[in-house]
């Protein structure tokens, strides 16, 4: 049951199955900060590409990017790494529509040019299903049409030391100070929040809005090119907000989740969480820097 993109299911999935369903975020009463993406048509697989990036040969599983559990197993063998999905890929499709749609800033909205899969451990995916699955437990959140655990997508922006993601450069660089990279390999950690001020405390950041994310991008080395992460989120309960709350260090009790809402405090939303495990990187997004 590997953590790997794949597009939005109500129903749990099967024990033996080769990748459960990563997030398609979609727009529901109960849910103020999701993001409404339209489902995908049924196309013909000669205009858009349906197969497994690992073997290239048969045909991914239903919103998957892999076709079964041997080629999971084959991606993870060189994780912690990251995978092109070919511009023909449905899912790049899906990801590079969900970028534009969710651009609010008034400025120009950029193009996706290239998108990684990134694969992790077997091991860092464990944990995450694991805190999933037990926030699914008391949420319900199957039942109520929503992903496990109320699992989402969400941006994040952050810095590269290095030109990671770049054309011709598909390598994770070696600096141990790289927050980018460090990411991709490792996860998050809630530790390198540091001492910084954060509106609604110490967690991790990110948000349905690709514009708010791109703000918190950047790159220490010359490039045309910017990058964001596209992350699994576990949302959970999320609490609604629109004032600051500096001092958190997590949600309020029976909450996994706080959702900063705009009309305050905010001009865009925000998802925060407080668990290292209630989020993992799932794609690394790269266009041109917005001018």
């Amino acid at each position: 049951d590997p953590i790997l993109p794949t597009t939005n299911t109500k129903k749990k999935a099967p024990k033996k199955a080769a990748a459960t369903a990563a997030p398609t975020p979609a727009a529901t009463k109960g849910n103020p900060t999701a993001v409404a993406v339209p489902p995908l048509p049924h196309t013909d697989s000669r205009f858009i590409e349906r197969l497994c990036i690992q073997c290239s040969t048969v045909d991914s599983a239903p919103g998957s990017v892999f076709c079964g559990a041997d080629c999971v197993f084959q991606a993870r063998a060189r994780a912690p790494a990251l995978m092109a999905l070919p511009h023909g890929h449905y899912m790049f499709r899906t990801i590079a529509d969900l970028f534009t749609q969710t651009w609010q800033h008034p400025t120009n909205r950029p193009t996706i040019q290239y998108i990684y899969v990134i694969v992790s451990t077997e091991e860092y995916d464990r944990m995450y299903r694991a805190y999933r699955a037990g926030v699914e437990s008391v949420g319900n959140f199957l039942s109520q049409g929503l992903n496990e655990g109320n699992e989402q997508f969400r941006w994040h922006g952050t810095t590269r030391e290095c030109r990671v993601g770049d054309p011709g450069n598909p390598s994770l660089c070696a600096s141990t100070s790289c927050p980018m990279c460090s990411i991709i390999r490792y996860s998050f950690d809630i530790e390198r929040f540091g001492p910084r001020w954060g509106r609604f405390g110490k967690g991790i950041y990110t948000s349905a809005v690709s514009s708010k994310s791109n703000d918190y991008q950047k790159t220490l080395q010359a490039t045309d090119w910017s990058s964001l992460l596209l992350n699994n989120v576990v949302i959970g309960n999320g609490y609604h907000i629109q004032s600051n709350s500096d001092t958190l260090l997590q949600p309020p009790s029976g909450y996994d989740s706080i959702s900063g809402l705009p009309g305050q405090a905010l001009n865009y939303e925000e998802t925060v969480v407080y668990r290292n495990d209630a989020i993992r990187p799932a794609y690394l997004v790269i266009y041109l820097t917005p001018q």
